[in-house]
Order: structure tokens, then sequence, then C-alpha cells
């Protein structure tokens, strides 16, 4: 169901409360806290990855997604709220690298960069 629930959703990221909630909307007998259970464990199977998002200094929110994409890096809108995908495979390689020597291997999570999107600073500089 949580994949279901995912693959249903077209921003592709969703936050653990939109997912229960979606899933009380489809099956009003299910328990929240198996859905949450099975949001975690899908995560440590590496089914889904994690995507924590800064807010500000002292809030971030974590936002999961269906990991069947190549691996990929995030960019959040801090206006819009709209969440971009950066797929580069030459970026990869060196964060790969990076944790190789430092002898890590890397967590099933991202850190999104914040900032203010194209659009949205362009409607900002029009409104002035």
């Amino acid at each position: 169901m949580v994949l279901r629930i995912l693959h249903d959703n077209p921003d592709r990221h969703m936050l653990a409360e939109r997912m229960c909630a979606a899933l009380v909307r489809r099956d009003a007998t299910a328990a929240i806290s198996t859905f949450r259970t099975a949001i975690y464990d899908l995560n440590n199977a590496r089914v889904l990855s994690r995507v924590l998002v800064p807010l500000n200094a002292n809030r971030t929110q974590t936002l999961y997604e269906i990991a069947d994409n190549p691996r990929h890096r995030h960019l959040y809108c801090t206006v819009c709220r709209t969440i971009f995908e950066v797929c580069d495979a030459v970026m990869e390689q060196q964060i790969a690298h990076q944790f190789a020597l430092a002898g890590l291997k890397s967590a099933n999570f991202d850190l999104a960069r914040v900032g203010k999107c194209l659009a949205c600073s362009e409607a900002n500089l029009t409104r002035r």
C-alpha cells in the first residue's frame, strides 16, 4: 500500500503524514502505526529513500520517495515548496569517490539543498 500511494502521487515525494492520510482515505481500518513501521522498514531495505529538507535553523521535514531512479540529488524552493531532482552521473561518481576515500558507506537519504527557484525569483522582481 505504501508503494502504491507513492507511485500514484504525481510529485513523487511525500511526507509520512500525507502517506498516512492517503492510506486512511483508501482503507479506514488500517492501523497508522503499522503503516509508519512499513515506511521505516521499506527505507531500511532501501526500497524507499528519505529526503531531508531544512526548513530553517531548527526544523527539517522528511520526504519519502520510491528508490527506483538512478542516484540523484534534490533542490528545494523555499517559496513555492517545489522539489527538483538533479541527475548528474559525474557528480555521483565524485561523491562515491569521496565516500570511498573516507571509508564510508552512503546512507539511504539525501539532504536537499534549499534556495529560491527561478520562477519565484522572477515573480519577486516583477512585484517590485
